[in-house]
């Protein structure tokens, strides 16, 4: 009895916790950039949207609010991918239904922010997605239309120096070793 509640245990702990789907933000629509450099010409520029995760989703509901650091920056609008239904706006509860199930094995376009800059942004200010207000909602729904809670963002940098760089809402576990105790794992 003993080792059949052992073997229920392990398993139970052995089973490993799924990520959840996350909002990306990027400078361009081909998710390559990272960071916003100010002054440009025009003065208009998109905070791309994307959502990645293991799971497929229907909708999600964020917001993207322009940060107090992007001095001088004026929110214009959003623009969507086709099909998808917009209630609100990025500035305050956006809740966002694509019409489908996204791929998982891809990142997913949502849309874009827009945004006409004045050159005045602060240095290192970090353009992220958080919960919206009031309601405090950071979710997504898959495709079976349960809701999950979104992992943290990836971020941009507007005008970024060598304090910062690209953020990542990802963190990675570290802990001090010694090249002993490396060596010792390869025996």
């Amino acid at each position: 009895m003993k080792s059949l509640l052992l073997v229920v245990l392990a398993v139970a702990f052995a089973v490993p916790v799924f990520a959840q789907d996350r909002i990306e933000l990027y400078a361009d629509r081909n998710a390559a950039s990272c960071t916003i450099v100010e002054p440009i010409s025009p003065p208009i520029v998109q905070v791309h949207i994307f959502i990645t995760g293991p799971m497929g989703a229907t909708g999600v509901r964020f917001t993207a609010e322009k940060p107090a650091c992007w001095v001088g920056a004026t929110w214009l609008g959003d623009a969507l991918i086709p099909g998808a239904v917009n209630v609100s706006n990025s500035q305050y509860d956006w809740s966002i239904a694509f019409g489908g199930c996204t791929d998982p094995s891809v990142p997913n376009y949502i849309g874009a922010i827009s945004y006409q800059i004045s050159n005045q942004a602060l240095p290192c200010c970090i353009v992220t997605a958080l919960p919206s207000v009031p309601m405090e909602y950071f979710m997504f729904t898959d495709c079976s239309y349960g809701e999950h809670a979104l992992e943290p963002t990836k971020s941009i940098v507007v005008n970024p120096n060598e304090s910062c760089g690209c953020q990542s809402a990802i963190k990675l576990a570290v802990a001090p070793s010694t090249w002993g105790h490396i060596k010792s794992l390869y025996r």
